[in-house]
C-alpha cells in the first residue's frame, strides 16, 4: 500500500500531517496528530496528546487531486 502525504503542519511542539492511499471506490484519508508541551507558568495547561483518524472517502472516478507533498510506502 503507498501512501500519498497531501499536508503536514510541523513546529517545535506540533506535528500534524493527512496522507492517502487508493483503495477500490475511493481513499483511505489518515490524519495523525501529535502536541508536546511543557507545563510553563505562563501557560499551565499545557500538556503531551496524540490522536489519529481514520476515514473511506468515495471517489470511484479517482477526481480528488490535491497536491502531493510525497509518496511513501
Amino acid at each position: 500500500m503507498t501512501w500519498q502525504i497531501i499536508e503536514v503542519y510541523n513546529d517545535a511542539h506540533i506535528t500534524q500531517y493527512i496522507r492517502r492511499t487508493e483503495v477500490p471506490g475511493g481513499w483511505l484519508v489518515e490524519s495523525v496528530f501529535d502536541r508536546i508541551y511543557r507545563s510553563t507558568a505562563r501557560n499551565p495547561e499545557d500538556g503531551i496528546g496524540s490522536g489519529s483518524g481514520l476515514t473511506f472517502v468515495p471517489d470511484p472516478e479517482k477526481q480528488w487531486q490535491p497536491d502531493v507533498i510525497a509518496t511513501v510506502p
